[in-house]
């Protein structure tokens, strides 16, 4: 009988060896659970891009369309400066809020001037930019039912800007054996003031004569740099000596293009 006591029944003062070990990968799995549960939860407040997730990523490029280089453009918009204090904003109210959008936009508009890079890599990151801007622009501009849409693809910023229309022929001319249409200027030559611009297209103040379909090219000054860019008349409106010529870009140089964003978004 004390035998088999001895064997079987143990008294509290003589633990097992394997007591502490057990206890303490108990006391483990424990702790790592509540380190991997807190880590998880406040991965929501982590400010700056990290909170960006993939997944909230992924559902901001699919519903605006974005591409795999648009998206982690965004991904960097959202990134926070370097000399601020971490945003309190979410991103997906941000990117209801479009004072808010454009103040992110602008802040990583203003950090392309930071990086060493020539004026060609410069340019090509702020077309890439506003690119992403317009296309959030377009889809939040789609309003109503399918039926009756009301759609104005991009962002327009009433202005008064001096420019020059100098007006397009198109002719026929030989090269190399084959005819080929080519446009140069015919000549005529109008002052006029752009009162609206987007990036689309916009509405210039002139007593220019010309018809709907005309072609002109677009002169004008932004940023203490000259502009051009290749537009079409859609329709004139004339009330007395001076006509809202509307026209849409149909050629724009990538210069030209920033430059006219800058001019809309305000950056």
């Amino acid at each position: 009988m004390y035998l088999l006591q001895d064997v079987f029944f143990k008294s509290s003062g003589e633990n097992s060896p394997w007591t502490g070990v057990i206890f303490g990968i108990v006391l483990g799995v424990v702790a790592a659970f509540f380190l991997i549960r807190t880590f998880f939860k406040n991965r929501k407040n982590v400010p700056g891009s990290s909170r960006l997730g993939g997944l909230t990523l992924y559902k901001i490029a699919k519903t605006y369309g974005l591409n795999t280089i648009q998206k982690k453009a965004l991904a960097d918009v959202f990134r926070e400066d370097a000399d601020r204090g971490p945003p309190e904003e979410d991103p997906l109210t941000v990117m209801k809020d479009p004072e808010l959008l454009d103040s992110r936009f602008k802040r990583a508009y203003q950090r392309i001037g930071d990086f060493d890079e020539d004026e060609a890599a410069a340019r090509q990151r702020i077309s890439l930019l506003f690119s992403v801007r317009n296309a959030i622009e377009a889809v939040q501009n789609t309003t109503g039912t399918p039926a009756n849409q009301i759609h104005r693809r991009y962002r327009r910023q009433q202005i008064s800007l001096p420019c020059i229309l100098d007006m397009v022929a198109v002719q026929e001319v030989k090269e190399h054996r084959k005819k080929v249409r080519k446009m140069i200027l015919d000549g005529r030559r109008y002052d006029g003031t752009i009162v609206d611009i987007s990036i689309g297209g916009c509405s210039v103040q002139s007593t220019a004569a010309i018809e709907p379909g005309t072609r002109a090219k677009i002169e004008f000054t932004s940023g203490n740099s000259p502009r051009a860019t290749l537009a079409q008349v859609l329709r004139v409106n004339r009330t007395g000596k001076y006509g809202a010529i509307h026209m849409k870009f149909i050629k724009i140089p990538p210069g030209t293009e920033n430059a006219i964003n800058v001019l809309v978004f305000g950056y």
